[in-house]
């Protein structure tokens, strides 16, 4: 009997020791309109071994949309002395563009077999989409007053009915905008 509880109260202080993974979703919240900006990102440590890189998932509305390893340098985290335990997961073309999702990032317990969201998870993130576009216009030195123009195309791909807003640019600085509205064949 005293054999058999011994066994069964090392079992349990084992059990316990076990210590679930920690981390943070960092990843941008609410709507964003910068491609880099629609992602999951963030860290994932194990406290059981630090030195592991750990499995991570992302989940939009639930659904698993990627799997990565947290494996990427990441400085100045006392949890993470190592420094590589940080992960990112571009969402644009996983996730449905003009739509808001719940985006869950968890990392792998690989001790229980657990997925285990990570602090700061759910995020609700709407990423907005992008328009297509190409600048037709001179490029260099030009000597006659009418070759300076900026021309080309712009269209939104997910609404290619509607006329989408341009910027133009000199040197960084913006120097015209306007709205593509013309009608062009092929697009």
């Amino acid at each position: 009997m005293a054999l058999t509880l011994a066994f069964v109260l090392m079992g349990a202080a084992r059990h316990q020791s076990s210590l679930v993974p920690i981390g943070f979703h960092d990843g941008d919240s609410d709507v964003v309109g910068e491609t880099w900006r629609c992602s999951a990102f963030g860290w994932a440590v194990d406290p059981d071994d630090v030195n592991r890189d750990l499995q991570v998932q992302v989940l939009a509305d639930g659904v698993v949309v990627a799997t990565t390893k947290a494996n990427l340098p990441r400085a100045g985290l006392e949890e993470c002395p190592e420094g590589s335990c940080s992960f990112g997961v571009p969402l644009w073309g996983l996730i449905s563009a003009n739509q808001e999702h719940e985006i869950t990032v968890q990392a792998l317990d690989e001790g229980t077999g657990a997925w285990i969201n990570l602090s700061g998870t759910p995020k609700t993130l709407k990423c907005m989409g992008y328009p297509e576009g190409w600048h037709d216009g001179g490029k260099g030195v030009v000597s006659e007053p009418w070759q300076c123009h900026a021309a080309g195309w712009a269209v939104d791909p997910e609404r290619r009915d509607e006329d989408v807003w341009v910027t133009i640019f000199s040197d960084g600085e913006m120097v015209a905008e306007g709205l593509a509205s013309d009608y062009r064949d092929g697009l």
